[in-house]
């Protein structure tokens, strides 16, 4: 599906409408936004490393993981089609 998906109802057909007529663009990274949050992230991985609860840490850093392999794996495939 990716960046085309395929509507089950829509009683005017105003969403495939929709899709035709725009186009799927990947955001730039933003380093301020990441930045502005990174700290936060930390202390929570940290906290939760402090209070022992090390699956909820190990959950957190596996999501941050998965994120960013999808992430990069859309990014290069993105890229992939502007060659076309």
């Amino acid at each position: 599906m990716g960046e085309n998906p395929i509507v089950i109802f829509d009683r005017f057909n105003q969403i495939p409408a929709i899709y035709k007529n725009t186009i799927a663009i990947w955001p730039n990274l933003n380093f301020q936004w990441i930045e502005d949050r990174f700290w936060v992230w930390i202390h929570y991985a940290a906290t939760k490393l402090g209070r022992g609860e090390f699956f909820k840490a190990i959950d957190f850093l596996a999501a941050s993981l998965t994120k960013q392999k999808a992430a990069e794996k859309e990014s290069i495939q993105y890229r992939k089609d502007l060659r076309k």
